[in-house]
């Protein structure tokens, strides 16, 4: 029961990680001159998100994510990589 507890706290977490990375990207796509002139408005996420966001000891984090899009032009998938040191509060992607 506590393995179960801890893999579904673990998989909640890594959602919440990537979910948080997607809208980042989103937002900033959607203030991009040059993503809005090949994809139009709005630009929204597509199903099959894939990719992981590692930790480690020291805070760092690091995501490696291919975000399927679509706007009213067109289709694309954003490869993301982005890391962020939380104890210096650096979000870089």
């Amino acid at each position: 029961m506590i393995l179960t507890a801890a893999a579904l706290v673990l998989w909640q977490s890594r959602q919440t990680g990537r979910s948080a990375v997607v809208k980042e990207v989103i937002a900033r796509m959607d203030s991009n001159a040059g993503a809005v002139g090949l994809l139009g408005t709005p630009i929204t996420v597509q199903s099959g998100v894939s990719g992981d966001i590692k930790h480690d000891e020291t805070g760092w984090k690091e995501a490696r994510l291919t975000v399927p899009v679509r706007g009213p032009k067109g289709e694309a998938m954003v490869h993301v990589i982005g890391e962020q040191a939380q104890a210096h509060g650096v979000h870089d992607i």
